[in-house]
């Protein structure tokens, strides 16, 4: 996680819920279903690490609680009037950072005032974005980088400049 995306050139926004009890498959689609606006942003579910829970790859059956973060490559992919407005305006990135901030801010706080929530929280996250087959790439072949700490080596904008780029080769 890193700092606020003003002072740290690649970090996105993003949000941590943790509950006090874990929750079921169920439960977490009943939460996703009262948190309006959470499917809009990549999230996933937080799991124990606990070995035992997690042996063999099995799918856990309970959740600590959900992530998620606003990827801004993930919108170039998709969207032909992000990339549109982000080839023509220089500013539009900073901008639309700040909406999706400003939006998981709401998020965070409304997750927050629900029953059984522990801690709602907006944060940054460095995170590093790689397409299909590019992980193996980066990774020497091999899968067992745990540990290693990604250098971010461009900034935020670069990267989606990147994801611009690919996004419209492939047209």
């Amino acid at each position: 996680m890193g700092e606020d995306h003003e002072t740290s050139d690649n970090s996105r926004p993003g949000v941590e819920v943790f509950f006090f009890q874990p929750k079921t498959v169920k439960e977490m689609r009943e939460f996703e279903a009262h948190l309006d606006g959470l499917a809009e942003f990549g999230f996933t579910y937080i799991t124990d690490l606990r070995h035992g829970q997690r042996a063999g790859g099995a799918m856990p059956k309970r959740f600590r609680g959900v992530r998620l973060q606003y990827v801004p490559e993930f919108e170039a992919a998709r969207s032909e009037e992000f990339r549109r407005q982000f080839k023509a305006d220089p500013e539009y990135l900073d901008r639309v950072l700040e909406e999706r901030e400003a939006q998981l801010v709401d998020l965070a706080e409304r997750a927050g005032n629900m029953e059984g929530v522990r801690l709602s929280q907006q944060l940054d996250y460095e995170t590093l974005v790689m397409r299909d087959g590019e992980f193996d790439a980066y990774a020497g072949g091999e899968t067992g980088i745990r540990g290693q700490q990604v250098q971010m080596e461009q900034s935020l904008r670069d990267h989606v400049a990147a994801a611009v780029r690919h996004a419209e080769e492939r047209r």
